[in-house]
């Protein structure tokens, strides 16, 4: 049985569905990742991941008592049963594959498991790299065969202010520029163009890179961001609990 703040756990659970607007093929729609959620223990933490085809989020919070193992279920049928203001349990029986949601007062929840998230060997393979010491003097390190070498560190409220003006274009589509001690963030279409440099104290690495993203990220931090990325490749977001790996959006 592991035991968490209800108020965190009612937060991870919807930074991993990220629920809002994205560009799907040649509009914009409210979209998320999916309804399909993993939990897992780790290093005093539970994790929370999601996944799909072009999209990776971990969320971590702070956890006591025993581990779970690794399960599957639906964030609408767990979210029902979470309170704020409270702390709650979460225990798993391996006989039933039954998850029950306790809180102090007594009162439990039961829900089914799931046999496995649809892209959970996405996940496995993209947690076992971002789940460790992925930082390096050379970048962020994603995978074998990539490193993530242009980064910049910043305010994520000041993130959250741009993205939100170039949402309002209505693209959905987010193009950042990161250069020298700046980053750039833009959106345009129909010839309606946002754009907006926030300066930063010091850039992580020299090396500039352009690239486009989709997704209603931006909604979901807190504190101090990194942002990291090559040339059209895939851009990694990063605060104290959360991270989130998404493809480039490449020009057609």
């Amino acid at each position: 049985m592991v035991r968490v703040k209800a108020s965190d756990l009612k937060k991870g659970i919807n930074t991993v569905l990220c629920k809002g607007k994205w560009a799907i093929g040649q509009g914009i729609k409210n979209h998320s990742l999916g309804n399909e959620i993993l939990l897992s223990c780790s290093n005093n933490n539970l994790n929370i991941n999601n996944a799909n085809s072009g999209t990776f989020v971990w969320y971590k919070m702070a956890a006591t008592g025993d581990t779970i193992p690794r399960v599957t279920v639906e964030a609408d049928k767990l979210l029902k049963y979470i309170l704020n203001g409270a702390v709650i349990s979460l225990d798993y029986s391996e006989e039933t594959n039954l998850l029950t949601i306790t809180r102090d007062t007594g009162a439990s929840a039961t829900i089914p498991t799931l046999d496995r998230h649809p892209h959970v060997d996405a996940i496995l393979r993209v947690s076992k790299t971002l789940h460790g010491n992925f930082e390096t003097k050379d970048g962020m390190v994603i995978s074998d065969k990539t490193t993530l070498s242009s980064i910049i560190e910043l305010d994520s409220k000041k993130f959250l202010e741009a993205t939100k003006l170039c949402e309002s274009v209505g693209s959905g589509i987010y193009k950042l520029d990161i250069g020298e001690n700046k980053l750039t963030i833009s959106s345009e279409k129909d010839r309606e163009v946002y754009s907006e440099a926030i300066t930063v104290a010091e850039d992580k690495q020299s090396n500039f890179a352009t690239t486009q993203y989709t997704g209603p990220f931006h909604k979901f931090f807190k504190g101090t961001l990194k942002i990291a990325t090559n040339n059209n490749n895939p851009i990694l977001f990063k605060t104290s609990n959360i991270v989130v790996l998404r493809a480039p959006r490449l020009e057609t």
